[in-house]
């Protein structure tokens, strides 16, 4: 089966005009989580209260080992914050530099997976932080003894959690990612079943390299991201019958 026509532009970009576009698009990604940083940073007292609340519950305090550690740590954490909040124009951007090699239909249906997308990164972000990191705190540290007691650097800290926030974030794309190759039917179902064994392999594998470098944080990670293979599996083949019916008609 041929591809439909691809959308023709009114003009054709060289190859530089595409690196220039490319570089507006990355000044502008930029300068959005920038922004949101910035803004970010006049809250970031009360802020990183909420974020070491599950180790003061557990008794614990936190320690900046350098001498510009705690503006260090306030600074990468507003960032951080800049980057989550500033993900939906990020993807957007990601989009729109792409688009004009796209067919009609792969447009429309990159348009409709925006929105799932914002809202799964935002749910990947808070089940990472309100669910993962309380657990993860308290597992770990139940290992100390009275010989072993814990330092704990809030550079570190904040570097453990922002890596598990992310992960989380980009984990919860792959229905979205799952969803939208099935559509375009660069993937079926049958296929996606029969690897089952291969995307469990796969799971993992990205879990190592999403995570902090720990067993306990890999499998957090790899858990969730199986029950939503699963359960995008089962989307996917709705999406499936339904572009099956619309066919028929």
């Amino acid at each position: 089966m041929t591809k439909p026509p691809k959308k023709t532009s009114d003009k054709e970009l060289t190859v530089l005009e595409h690196l220039e576009e490319l570089r507006q698009r990355i000044i502008q990604m930029l300068l959005v989580v920038t922004v949101a940083a910035v803004a970010v940073y006049f809250f970031v007292d009360p802020l990183l209260e909420i974020i070491l609340q599950p180790l003061q519950a557990s008794g614990e305090r936190v320690y900046f080992l350098s001498i510009p550690g705690a503006f260090l740590v306030k600074l990468k954490l507003a960032v951080l914050c800049g980057v989550i909040i500033g993900f939906p124009v990020l993807f957007w951007h990601s989009w729109a530099f792409t688009a004009p090699g796209l067919y009609d239909h792969e447009k429309k249906i990159v348009k409709k997976l925006l929105i799932p997308s914002a809202v799964l990164f935002l749910c990947g972000v808070s089940f990472a932080f309100f669910g993962i990191v309380p657990f993860a705190v308290k597992f770990f540290l139940q290992f100390q003894n009275a010989a072993l007691r814990p330092l704990i650097s809030v550079e570190e800290y904040i570097s453990f959690v922002g890596g598990l926030v992310l992960a989380f974030g980009l984990a919860f794309q792959l229905p979205v990612l799952m969803v939208g190759l099935v559509y375009l039917g660069v993937l079926s179902t049958e296929v996606l079943r029969r690897g089952r064994p291969f995307v469990v392999v796969g799971i993992m594998v990205a879990s190592a390299v999403l995570t902090p470098p720990d067993v306990v944080s890999q499998i957090l990670l790899a858990i969730p991201m199986w029950g939503l293979f699963e359960g995008s599996l089962f989307v996917a083949r709705l999406t499936e019958l339904k572009k099956a019916r619309n066919h028929e008609k």
